[in-house]
């Protein structure tokens, strides 16, 4: 029976994905990244989580607003 687990700590998944310790923390955090969270300050990070994300990275900067209308702005 291989009971060889393997997980990944922040610093390991914000290496992979190329982002910081700080940003691998809020994507956990939001649920995002899934892990499980080892004490206080420790995360486990399940590799397969940390691949997929890679694959499918989250969109940069803040989500388009829909522009406003002509009928829109005589309700304001």
């Amino acid at each position: 029976m291989d009971t060889d687990f393997r997980f990944l700590s922040v610093s390991e998944a914000a290496e992979i994905l190329g982002v910081s310790g700080g940003r691998v923390r809020q994507l956990l955090i939001a649920g995002l990244l899934k892990g499980h969270k080892l004490g206080e300050k420790q995360w486990a990070i399940d590799p397969a989580e940390v691949a997929q994300r890679k694959i499918k990275p989250t969109p940069r900067g803040r989500p388009c607003r829909k522009s406003m209308t002509a009928t829109d702005l005589k309700k304001v």
